[in-house]
């Protein structure tokens, strides 16, 4: 998992599957439980825990606001236990944005046209 320090607030976090170089603007974290990665990114986006990175952040204003990783560590959420429910809620939420992205560039696509 990545996220954006100064970004958290504004749901930066995400999950790779590739190995490789983060720019320093991101923290990298691995969850102390086995978990779905995607099913993982999914939940910390969720907005009752963007406002909780919003409140844990320090700085005076939104454009210098920080969530240092002692912060971020301390948040604790609850997942469902088995492993393959996790995914099946990873896999879901994908096809769903999938399916959505789809849509809207039809829709934009018949807005052109016209």
């Amino acid at each position: 998992m990545v996220y954006n320090s100064m970004r958290m607030w504004q749901g930066a976090v995400d999950s790779s599957l590739h190995d490789g170089i983060v720019s320093p603007a991101y923290v990298v974290v691995r969850p102390v439980s086995m978990t779905a990665s995607r099913f993982f990114a999914r939940l910390l986006k969720r907005p009752n825990l963007l406002c909780q990175y919003q409140r844990r952040s320090q700085g005076n204003s939104k454009d210098t606001q920080v969530l240092k990783f002692e912060e971020f560590a301390e948040i604790e959420v609850s997942i469902p236990l088995f492993r393959k429910e996790q995914e099946a809620i990873g896999s879901l939420a994908d096809a769903l944005d999938s399916l959505i992205t789809l849509h809207q560039r039809e829709r934009f696509a018949d807005l052109d046209e016209t």
